[in-house]
């Protein structure tokens, strides 16, 4: 399971770690067969960020800045009145 594919999707990697806490809270601790099942005859992968150079650069204008950027980097800023 992947998110953040774009650098501005900032919950989806949230929802990964959340559905991995909540497999092996299913699996380990409430042993829930049907889960246990699924955590032992698989293999998982969570990769909660893909694009960790994006998250990067949007970190860094954050503290330049100190305010989140709302626009996409290539929206051409002449064509808006």
């Amino acid at each position: 399971m992947t998110g953040q594919h774009h650098s501005r999707e900032h919950i989806t990697s949230n929802v990964v770690l959340f559905t991995l806490l909540n497999l092996l809270h299913d699996g380990l601790i409430n042993h829930e067969a049907e889960t246990l099942n699924l955590l032992t005859q698989n293999k998982y992968y969570f990769i909660p960020s893909l694009n960790v150079d994006g998250v990067k650069y949007i970190e860094d204008e954050f503290v330049k800045s100190g305010i989140l950027l709302d626009k996409r980097k290539n929206m051409n800023l002449a064509s808006v009145s």
